[in-house]
């Protein structure tokens, strides 16, 4: 499959990488099947949220790709989110900045796994929750630890 987000300018995907660094996610949503796990869905999302919107929006047209909204936060503050749920868009985004992630590069090499597994018929029920799961634990990092004292 042919990548146009590899043919960005290298600036342009640090910037990308840096902003999904600090202000994207990447997870895998679990939404439990009502017959036992067999109907269990997992879906991938990626993006960005920020109360800054002609920055989201410039990401998101300059990406082209995912869906772009405004949210109302519980402090009363509006916030606009640009998310990725195409899991083949998903992985084109992953695969252009993914050399100049650093806060994300766990996540984005998790996600990608996630992706090609299911691509190829490989993904077993155990290793999507898995990923869920480790995804799930790297997103709730503490936001600040003390350093030195």
């Amino acid at each position: 499959m042919e990548n146009r987000l590899r043919e960005l300018p290298e600036g342009v995907k640090g910037y990308i990488a840096a902003f999904l660094d600090c202000e994207g996610y990447i997870s895998v949503r679990l939404a439990k099947g009502v017959m036992g796990r067999r109907n269990d869905r997992f879906a991938l999302r990626a993006g960005f949220a920020n109360t800054h919107f002609p920055t989201i929006q410039k990401l998101y047209n300059l990406l082209g790709i995912g869906t772009l909204r405004k949210e109302l936060r519980s402090d009363g503050k509006d916030i606009y989110r640009f998310q990725v749920d195409c899991k083949m868009d998903i992985w084109c985004l992953l695969d252009a900045v993914k050399p100049y992630l650093s806060v994300k590069r766990k996540h984005a090499e998790l996600a990608s796994e996630f992706i090609e597994s299911q691509i190829v018929g490989s993904l077993t029920y155990k290793r999507a929750l898995d990923i869920h799961n480790e995804l799930k634990i790297l997103n709730n990092r503490p936001k600040s630890e003390l350093i030195s004292g």
